[in-house]
């Protein structure tokens, strides 16, 4: 009961199965002490390098998370009216100094109308 499959993730360390949950939108609901359930039970277990990237990940949407994203995820986000502008840091905030595809297609949506980012 209350067991989701990001929490199953946080409890046997697969940081890139959370990361993954996470671009897909898994709930992370803070309580007013210690954080996530996530991140307490990723603490618990030993699994710093997780925990540390829950409490750094917390305001992120799905867009957000540009490392996990493939161009066709971040192109499917962006079609289906994902804000550029929601969450903190913003996906456009990470874009502006990320590298990979789906940075370059952030900051692509976010640059004025043209023929190049018709598309998105």
């Amino acid at each position: 009961q209350g067991v989701t499959p990001l929490l199953v993730a946080c409890h046997q360390g697969h940081l890139e199965v959370a990361k993954l949950l996470s671009s897909y939108g898994a709930s992370r609901a803070a309580t007013p002490v210690g954080g996530t359930p996530e991140e307490r039970v990723a603490n618990r277990r030993g699994h710093a390098d997780l925990a540390a990237w829950l409490v750094a990940s917390r305001g992120w949407t799905p867009l957000a998370h540009l490392e996990t994203l493939t161009a066709a995820r971040a192109t499917s986000l962006l079609r289906s009216g994902a804000s550029l502008h929601e969450g903190e840091p913003t996906p456009l905030q990470r874009a502006a100094g990320g590298e990979g595809e789906a940075a370059a297609l952030v900051r692509r949506a976010a640059a004025p109308w043209s023929p190049a980012s018709h598309s998105l």
